[in-house]
């Protein structure tokens, strides 16, 4: 053991492959706890499969509910910045004690008081919920990142992202076996108590696992020939927002993350009825969007530890394809006059892949080109931008010609969004040209001697 340590001989030892074992062992603890917490966020994401529960529930209106969504959708997305800005200075543990004790307290507010919630309550309620949501989101997504170096952080990834998908899947499915809002809050409750204890004593006891390797790509980085700033300053903050991949994924957010959730409400909605889809199809088209959601999300970020090495094969890359992926999908809706239902399949279908592959690597994206205790305000700002999209992009979907009817009322609306998509192609493309031209390294790690530098339990 002693000639290992001193890495000069080939022969293996037992203790340090046992210990480097526990150490693997813990880090995929601390991934299994963050998945409970993007399993969590599927509550903020159910609201279209509940709504109709808690309309009736509280005796309020469907446009009272649609108003809720609109402040669930303030705290989980234009508020998102709080979370992340809490992740880099209280580090993960505090972090998802807050935001637990927060939802379980708008939670224990809604059980308390029954049906009986004034309605002007009930809007800071799911404030908050959301709020505690993105917190749930934020800290799973970058908590199971942070003990890994640069080489697994597609894999890492990939397998947070297949749950964040399927989040929407399980607690739809919860809600719809519940079947009444009273219980449902009591599930949900308690789902929200389990999944936050498990990350809180995952990250107290394992917090020596939460430690980011310094061999790692974004801690060498430098910028014309100077390291990149490490501290917490504004000045620090403000030079990495004004790098141009910051601006480049503002835009994508803004217009084209931010497109997909206002096209996903108006496509099921309002395109696929015009289109003469019923409802039994609409959920067919639903399932399948699902399937390859999560299928594009596993193509967006699983084969980046085996491609990163080629000049080509980065992450700007990917972005690039899912970007130009849900573009076409989008741009079938407004080629067709009047597409046929093999034609709105396929868009379905290609949009999916693209939209799951895009919201996948964003997150990695950040971790590898962006300083680590920054990643979770970046993360929020982002989101800012996506809160601000959403009902930008939703008066398109208002403004249709006068003389219009049916499908083709809403063909405009998805023109505007391609070319939002078309910009942000451009300004991918020009990023990963810019990163073809820079050295390749061989290896995410550049050496194999151990240095690390702690996160904040």
């Amino acid at each position: 053991c002693a000639l290992d340590n001193m890495a000069q001989d080939q022969f293996s030892c037992p203790v340090s492959a046992m210990l480097s074992n526990a150490q693997w062992l813990r880090k995929v603890v601390i991934v299994s706890a963050c998945i409970g917490g993007v399993l969590q966020y599927g509550l903020t994401l159910d609201y279209g499969e509940i709504q109709s529960m808690l309309d009736q529930y509280y005796d309020i209106s469907t446009t009272q509910g649609d108003t809720l969504y609109t402040w669930l959708n303030l705290g989980c997305c234009t508020l998102s910045f709080l979370p992340g800005l809490m992740y880099d200075r209280l580090g993960p543990a505090a972090t998802i004690a807050v935001g637990t004790a927060v939802t379980l307290a708008a939670r224990g507010y809604q059980l308390s008081a029954g049906a009986s919630v004034p309605f002007a309550n009930l809007q800071y309620v799911y404030l908050i919920l959301g709020l505690g949501s993105s917190v749930f989101n934020v800290v799973g997504i970058f908590a199971a990142l942070a003990p890994w170096g640069d080489e697994h952080v597609g894999k890492v990834g990939a397998a947070v992202q297949v749950a964040l998908s399927l989040s929407f899947s399980v607690q739809s499915s919860a809600a719809t076996s519940i079947g009444q809002f009273g219980p449902y809050i009591q599930y949900a409750t308690l789902f929200t108590a389990c999944a936050g204890g498990a990350m809180f004593v995952s990250f107290i006891v394992l917090r020596d696992s939460l430690r980011i390797p310094a061999t790692d790509s974004v801690l060498l980085a430098h910028d014309n020939g100077e390291p990149r700033a490490r501290s917490g300053s504004l000045v620090a903050i403000w030079k990495a927002v004004a790098q141009y991949e910051f601006v480049v994924l503002s835009v994508v957010f803004f217009a084209s993350v931010g497109f997909s959730f206002s096209f996903l409400d108006v496509f099921y909605a309002h395109i696929t009825p015009a289109a003469g889809f019923t409802g039994g199809d609409s959920v067919g088209l639903e399932v399948v969007w699902g399937v390859l959601n999560l299928v594009g999300r596993v193509l967006g970020t699983l084969p980046l530890d085996y491609t990163r090495g080629h000049r080509w094969g980065g992450v700007w890359t990917y972005m690039l394809g899912s970007v130009v992926t849900f573009g076409v999908g989008v741009a079938v809706l407004v080629v067709a006059p009047v597409p046929s239902m093999l034609q709105v399949h396929f868009a379905n279908g290609i949009a999916a892949l693209g939209y799951g592959a895009l919201l996948a690597v964003i997150p990695v994206a950040l971790r590898l080109h962006f300083p680590q205790e920054h990643l979770g305000l970046l993360y929020g700002v982002l989101y800012v931008w996506t809160g601000a999209a959403v009902p930008f992009w939703g008066l398109w979907s208002s403004m249709v010609p006068g003389s219009c009817s049916g499908y083709a009322c809403y063909r405009f609306y998805c023109a505007m969004g391609c070319l939002g998509m078309l910009v942000s192609c451009l300004l991918v493309a020009v990023q990963a040209l810019r990163e073809s031209r820079r050295p390749v390294q061989a290896s995410s790690r550049l050496s194999s001697i151990e240095h690390s530098k702690a996160v904040p339990a």
